[in-house]
């Protein structure tokens, strides 16, 4: 929300705010907003609207600009001509609201218009006469239609009257076939859908079975609502209400009329009884993490760290609620996560160091091929690492690299690099 101004000036006149803009040129706010932004020098100012917030204005000869360069081909000084119509222009004719006349038009295609100016002042998006025509043959039904006959009924009406969500109710009217329906004007002057009585009185049957449904008695909860109350995870809620038996609960409509399983008092206590031990549990602190998290952090298999891990001593671990609440895992204190990275590090080979399986990859040959040149030569530098699959294998220094890439590829491909 904008800020109310203490002494900022009013805008004077022709500058203008980008609703403003949009008001005029008969746009919507983002078409102007995008409009606006192809322009590489733009000349604002901060100055109070009309309605008394501090807003970014556009000075005149931006406003200009903006106008010129990013609508088109506009007659900027011709009215036009006799048959072209703006979209308030076909509202206020037909006597529909804007935003139905708005809405049936954003569905055709290929539309012609074009802006002029309005004889008031400023500029319009006009119609030409062609695309009048369809626009009102888009709108016919509603130009012609009276309020709905009494006993005919649009979703909301229903909503209010049963007391069921619209979207239920909506569920129930794409599975019945052969409803009768018609577009009229609602009271509020829109488009709506409005159902016969004999309709209404199927889709009312439909729903017997969940109209027939209580709301939730007061102190009643659904397992999403205990898995909220006790900070768990509703899978886990459910894994132990699995296992218990004789528990008092039924199927309730909730405060926004979707219907759920409810559990009395006396069983949310048993529940609750029965994940004490579970609840006591913390969640995991920040920067605590598991075997698998590492694992993933490190980008090595489950299995090495876990070799890794059993040859040290002295680790700080607890057991915690994992992120998701649903599981009591093993976590590592953030100091042995240092150490336990410390030590997987010093395993791994040197930046820009090889083994036979990268060789061959790089340099798209057979690995039998890569083995046999290596053995042909001596003095090598290499020494056993720890590979990305956290299994040890022979690796090879830059140096060592380019020889064996020199003796593979003589005479017939750059030096490596």
């Amino acid at each position: 929300m904008p800020k109310k101004p203490k002494a900022v000036d009013l805008a004077p006149k022709g500058w203008k705010t980008t609703a403003q803009m949009a008001s005029e040129w008969n746009i919507d706010i983002s078409t102007a907003r995008k409009y606006i932004k192809r322009q590489e020098k733009l000349k604002t100012r901060q100055y109070k609207s009309i309605d008394g917030f501090i807003r970014t204005h556009y000075s005149p000869a931006t406003v200009s600009a903006i106008f010129r360069d990013s609508i088109g081909d506009i007659e900027t000084t011709k009215l036009a001509p006799a048959g072209w119509m703006t979209l308030h222009g076909m509202a206020d004719l037909w006597k529909l609201p804007l935003g139905t006349v708005k809405a049936k038009t954003d569905k055709l295609h290929g539309l012609k218009k074009r802006v002029f100016k309005v004889a008031s002042g400023g500029h319009g998006t006009y119609y030409n006469p062609e695309a009048v025509s369809e626009i009102y043959n888009s709108c016919a039904v509603l130009i012609s239609a009276e309020k709905a006959p009494r006993g005919w009924m649009h979703l909301f009406q229903m909503e209010t009257e049963w007391g069921i969500c619209s979207k239920t109710i909506m569920k129930y009217i794409r599975r019945l076939k052969g409803l009768k329906s018609q577009e009229y004007i609602s009271a509020n002057g829109s488009a709506c859908t409005y159902y016969a009585p004999d309709s209404v009185t199927i889709i009312h049957n439909a729903m017997r079975e969940y109209l027939a449904v209580e709301l939730a008695p007061k102190d009643w909860m659904t397992a999403h609502q205990m898995a909220l109350a006790w900070k768990s995870d509703i899978r886990t809620v459910y894994k132990y209400i699995n296992k218990l038996q004789g528990l008092n609960a039924k199927k309730c409509k909730s405060a926004n009329w979707l219907i759920h399983t409810y559990y009395s008092p006396e069983s949310t206590v048993v529940v609750h009884d029965s994940m004490r031990d579970f609840l006591a549990v913390k969640s995991v602190p920040k920067g605590w993490m598991s075997l698998k998290q590492l694992a993933r952090e490190i980008g090595i298999d489950s299995d090495t760290i876990k070799n890794i891990v059993s040859k040290l001593n002295d680790l700080d671990t607890e057991k915690y609620r994992d992120s998701n609440r649903r599981r009591i895992i093993q976590y590592y204190s953030p100091e042995s996560v240092k150490r336990i990275i410390s030590v997987v590090n010093s395993s791994q080979a040197p930046k820009d160091w090889m083994n036979v399986s990268q060789m061959a990859a790089k340099w798209k040959m057979g690995h039998q091929k890569v083995t046999k040149s290596i053995s042909k030569l001596k003095g090598l530098q290499s020494k056993k690492y720890k590979s990305g699959n956290g299994l040890t294998c022979e690796y090879y220094s830059p140096k060592s690299i380019m020889i064996i890439h020199e003796i593979l590829h003589a005479r017939k491909n750059p030096p490596y690099r």
